[in-house]
């Protein structure tokens, strides 16, 4: 699944490579904890790309009355009735610098240990995502992302990840036809701190290496 991500655009020296269609990055909050429920910028299709914020959070008001979920699965959410006006008609991308999952430890006090995963090589990436605009409530409007099954490489630190895509033309596709092209090259992790488990917490702390228990550079 995905449930933590960042974005953190101001660390990236290399901006100008493939990124030239994003013309103003002033409108996207960095954050190394972005977390359900929270406002994440996304990005819109339709003739050109418009930067917006959303709520992290879709309704799915045909299960029960105030639910919403985070993540969609993509294999089935053009089907079920609460994504496929979404999925036919406003699909987004969801721009991170990495995304986070927590392993459980077995004998260990702390529970869970958070990882960060990033593509390898790839210091900037997007998210595939769904949107619905906001009728009686707060935000204007409200997004989810796509989740699909894990690499051979992630599964063993989760079975489900998201859609990941790292190079413009996959994202133009997904926008302009819903087409999947998802990332398919290897991965990187490291365990970071468990400063970053408590949502609202957020700086370059979340990122510090709290021990070397488990790090991978590709694979």
């Amino acid at each position: 699944m995905c449930g933590r991500f960042q974005l953190v655009p101001e660390q990236q020296p290399a901006m100008d490579k493939g990124w030239s269609w994003v013309e103003d990055w002033s409108g996207f909050a960095n954050s190394y904890n972005y977390a359900p429920r929270q406002q994440i910028p996304i990005l819109l299709g339709n003739g050109g790309y418009r930067q917006r914020n959303a709520c992290w959070r879709f309704p799915t008001p045909g299960r029960q009355q105030g639910s919403w979920q985070i993540n969609a699965r993509v294999e089935t959410a053009a089907e079920k009735p609460f994504f496929a006006e979404a999925w036919r008609h406003r699909r987004c991308l969801v721009l991170a610098t990495g995304y986070y999952e927590w392993l459980p430890v077995a004998g260990r006090s702390l529970g869970r240990r958070p990882f960060l995963l990033q593509p390898q090589g790839a210091s900037l990436f997007c998210m595939a995502g769904l949107w619905q605009p906001m009728v009686d409530a707060a935000e204007e409007m409200a997004c989810c992302i796509l989740t699909t099954e894990a690499t051979s490489s992630l599964h063993w630190l989760h079975p489900r990840m998201p859609v990941v895509f790292d190079d413009v033309v996959a994202m133009q596709a997904w926008l302009e036809s819903a087409a999947i092209q998802p990332y398919r090259g290897d991965w990187q992790w490291r365990q970071v701190s468990s400063f970053l488990n408590k949502v609202g917490n957020d700086g370059a702390r979340c990122v510090e290496s709290e021990t070397l228990w488990e790090t991978n550079n590709g694979g």
